[in-house]
């Protein structure tokens, strides 16, 4: 598949059957789907269980380590896109608060105004 606007993130590795939905959501948005998070935004109070970045109630949250808290990175305008996740979330800079790409990962997890609402 060949995306007009671009990749969301590069070098990403799709696993899994993905359905023509599913694959539009790899590709770089030509809206925006996220904002920062404000001050007064309802932000997550969670205990990472593990690493990573998920999409929960339209905020991305980012878990560097099991024990930690979680942090909320961005809200999606349109809520979370469902049945997508993604492995892997930091950046090589060595601040291991920095997300790789928030972005891409936005516009990989939130859902897209067109996309079925459920």
């Amino acid at each position: 598949m060949q995306c007009a606007s671009g990749c969301a993130r590069e070098g990403l590795e799709a696993i899994g059957v993905l359905s023509d939905a599913g694959a539009v959501q790899l590709c770089r948005p030509s809206a925006p789907v996220a904002r920062p998070v404000l001050p007064g935004d309802p932000v997550p109070t969670d205990i990472c269980t593990s690493e990573g970045v998920a999409c929960v109630d339209g905020i991305i949250r980012a878990c560097e380590a099991p024990g930690l808290p979680t942090r909320a990175v961005a809200t999606c305008l349109n809520g979370c896109q469902s049945h997508v996740g993604m492995d892997g979330w930091g950046d090589d800079s060595g601040d291991p608060g920095a997300l790789k790409d928030p972005d891409g990962v936005a516009s990989i997890l939130c859902r897209r105004d067109h996309a079925e609402r459920r």
